[in-house]
């Protein structure tokens, strides 16, 4: 059992240092201040719990505390009219909209779990209650 654990966690290891991303994001969300986490309800039957912070380029969040019927992040946030997500015909994510945020120039939306930069595409990932879902504007 061991040796199958071992050999499953090389692959993802060797596919992890494979994948390249043409722009690249920092690692970990550096952050100065939250701001205070405000609380958005979806519809009743309410059973997916997470956290939301939305990350300016000056390092001060806006945090948001969602609780809603929809599994994926994305769904959520646009469900809740709060961003938007463009993907292309085979479903990569090909453009972020969080709305009444602006992005300043020379900057893009990139997504964090939990504190660590993620490649997974926020539109149609899963949440788990309880993790921080962040997105972040870095420099392009």
């Amino acid at each position: 059992m061991r040796k199958v654990i071992s050999v499953i966690l090389a692959v993802l290891c060797l596919a992890g240092a494979l994948c390249s991303c043409a722009k690249k994001a920092p690692e970990t969300v550096e952050t100065k201040s939250r701001t205070a986490i405000r609380t958005i309800y979806g519809k009743p039957g309410l059973n997916h719990h997470f956290f939301w912070d939305v990350v300016r380029e000056d390092g001060t969040i806006d945090g948001y505390e969602i609780w809603t019927t929809e599994k994926t992040f994305g769904g959520a946030l646009e469900k809740m009219k709060v961003a938007e997500f463009t993907v292309n015909e085979k479903g990569k994510l090909t453009e972020t909209n969080v709305v009444n945020y602006d992005l300043p120039e020379g900057t893009r939306w990139a997504f964090y779990i939990n504190g660590d930069y993620s490649k997974e595409n926020p539109k149609d990932l899963e949440t788990v209650n309880g993790f921080v879902y962040s997105l972040a504007q870095v420099k392009n």
